[in-house]
């Protein structure tokens, strides 16, 4: 095999992983059943802590409630840890 060819193999290669690690990560901007999914929660739950202002920070537009990713990622960093 050529050097060419082993270069457009693992070019390739790349190319997948990048394309699946972007598919795997968490998008900037998630709707509450998204949120809650990522936070390992009920979405019920989220709803309640949003109603109780306990939980992460979230953003409205009109109807919609959007959180971003950075803000649930403070929200898991401000809960105590277990065991500490």
């Amino acid at each position: 095999m050529s050097h060419a060819a082993l270069d457009q193999g693992l070019a390739a290669a790349i190319r997948e992983t990048v394309s699946t690690v972007a598919r795997q990560a968490p998008p900037e901007w998630m709707t509450a059943k998204e949120a809650a999914d990522f936070l390992r929660i009920h979405p019920a739950h989220l709803e309640k802590l949003r109603a109780q202002r306990q939980g992460p920070a979230f953003h409205r537009w009109g109807r919609m409630i959007r959180y971003r990713r950075a803000d649930l990622d403070a929200f898991l960093s401000s809960l105590p840890r277990e065991g500490a």
